[in-house]
């Protein structure tokens, strides 16, 4: 038996099952998937279930016995840990029960198999109708071209922040100078592009070609698959578009690696730079300067922070505080001044002067509180949105830990927990009606932020009971307000407007997230 680790996205998910499987192939063993992390936050989905892999996943049992080695003797099980710890030909030749754990990014790992690979690496399910269009597109041109930006996390996500070794985002002119490079050799080209940011690739990218944005398939491995099904490939440093590259079949394919001009650091730790190198000397090198960064760039917001002042002299310069120390700084705060006559909107215009992501609404009559976040609402630019009132505070981490459960596209994260202020001014964890009891298995911190079925059965209770009216610890998907119509009833009094507009996107929210971590401080009178 050999066991291999997975992490990471679905690219660095084929690497590890390219390894695993051709250890297994040579040793005529059967490979099981250590899929453990899934069960952990801030980790991406797993993949390879939609591919007709040939493995299953191991038991904790299996695992443990697999990673266990006899101290005295430092015989038994060989657990092979990373690139680095190994040489090549040692993976090559490891013994049968291996637990293989490390990246594998190169194709000397399975170069020996790749026919198996290939058709292991085929779709299991059809197409979804937009990725089906895509397709025929693809097909249907004279001459393809798939162009891959990734962009949105090493911009947005705060664990590439400082680490340049690697997160390296080519300069769009790079990819405009791989496209005037095949204007001379192939006429009528097509540009495919995909990105995890079409936004700011749509707002950015001038070609004098035709280009056709990829958007809205099932998931990731349906863009690896149309990606791998044009005729060229222009490429950043991503395991991703790597896998893409080496899926497609057209025997005259050129693919554009966008590599820094001194990518030496890179080299160091086998990333998909040094494999390319390494094990693919046709891929054409692209260099650019390192230096360049579009983190320089005003980029759009993650969150509009949606709040709603009604009078509210006595809390408002605490709740402008909370939102503007937040240390994620791709968000937007969005202020409705809803005629407050009581000096709010001096504090608001003091607090907020020179902040270039901050937006100030006046309301010249008083409104319910529906229509004035109905307005705000019309104003987010984020790709999710929190409604707040004046009374409400966030704690300075909460929108990093927010972003990191994002990532997975829920419609609606729904924390359980929060802080309360009491009488002495501690902050302190709320009431236990508010959260769940042990009983129910709720996890705590260090586990999952996605429920036990018991702890999401807990959660719908609750959810009956009273957490719902605590509209201003959630987070919605503000596309997923728009797809589904979702708005404020403005005929309702405040609690009713609130009350059912979280009703309705319970109910039909497709991915319903809930949230063990506590982000939000409740008002002291609430």
């Amino acid at each position: 038996m050999i066991i291999t680790k997975i992490t990471g996205g679905i690219g660095n998910q084929l690497f590890q099952y390219a390894a695993g499987r051709r250890l297994a192939y040579k040793l005529n063993t059967e490979l099981k998937l250590d899929n453990s992390l899934r069960d952990t936050p801030n980790i991406h989905p797993f993949g390879l279930d939609k591919f007709n892999i040939n493995a299953t996943f191991a038991t904790p049992e299996e695992i443990a016995s697999l990673k266990k080695i006899n101290p005295m003797t430092q015989q038994g099980y060989f657990v092979a840990k990373a690139d680095k710890y190994h040489s090549l030909e040692e993976i090559l030749n490891a013994p049968d029960n291996t637990y293989l754990q490390g990246w594998w990014i190169s194709e000397a790992y399975f170069k020996d198999i790749s026919d198996v690979l290939r058709k292991d690496l085929t779709l299991k399910e059809p197409l979804n109708p937009n990725a089906e269009a895509y397709k025929q597109k693809i097909l249907s041109a004279e001459c393809s071209v798939s162009m891959h930006f990734r962009h949105g996390d090493y911009v947005y996500n705060p664990y590439y922040k400082g680490k340049r070794t690697f997160a390296y985002i080519p300069p769009l002119e790079r990819y405009c100078d791989c496209v005037n490079l095949l204007k001379p050799i192939y006429k009528n080209l097509t540009v495919f592009v995909f990105s995890n940011n079409i936004p700011f690739i749509k707002d950015n990218l001038h070609l004098d070609v035709p280009i056709e944005f990829i958007e809205n398939c099932a998931n990731d491995v349906e863009e690896l698959y149309l990606m791998s099904l044009c005729k060229h490939c222009i490429k950043p440093n991503s395991t991703f578009s790597w896998w893409a590259s080496w899926l497609n079949q057209n025997p005259g394919k050129k693919t554009f690696q966008l590599n820094p001009s001194d990518a030496k650091t890179v080299e160091n730790w086998h990333s998909p730079l040094s494999a390319e190198k390494r094990d693919l000397p046709m891929w054409i090198n692209v260099p650019f300067d390192k230096d360049h960064d579009l983190q320089n760039i005003e980029m759009p917001p993650i969150f509009s922070l949606l709040l709603v002042v009604n009078n509210d002299a006595a809390t408002i310069a605490e709740t402008l505080d909370s939102l503007l120390a937040q240390d994620y700084k791709y968000h937007e705060i969005i202020i409705i001044d809803n005629a407050s006559t009581d000096g709010s909107r001096a504090i608001c215009r003091q607090k907020i002067a020179g902040r270039r992501n901050v937006t100030f609404k006046k309301l010249h009559t008083k409104e319910k509180n529906a229509k004035a976040w109905n307005i705000a609402l019309g104003m987010a630019k984020g790709l999710y949105v929190s409604f707040l009132k004046g009374n409400d505070r966030f704690l300075a981490n909460a929108l990093t830990t927010l972003y990191f459960v994002t990532e997975r596209r829920p419609d609606v994260i729904a924390p359980f927990v929060y802080l309360e202020e009491n009488a002495s001014g501690s902050i302190i964890i709320a009431d236990k009606k508010y959260s769940v009891k042990r009983d129910a298995k709720f996890p705590d911190e260090k586990q999952s932020d996605i429920l036990t079925k018991e702890a999401q059965d807990a959660a719908k209770l609750l959810f009956n009971q009273q957490t719902n009216s605590i509209l201003s610890m959630k987070v919605f998907y503000r596309q997923f307000l728009e797809e589904s119509k979702i708005k404020f009833d403005k005929q309702l009094d405040d609690a009713n407007a609130e009350l059912f507009f979280q009703l309705e996107t319970f109910f039909k929210a497709r991915f319903l997230l809930y949230n063990s971590k506590a982000l939000y401080i409740a008002p002291k009178n609430d």
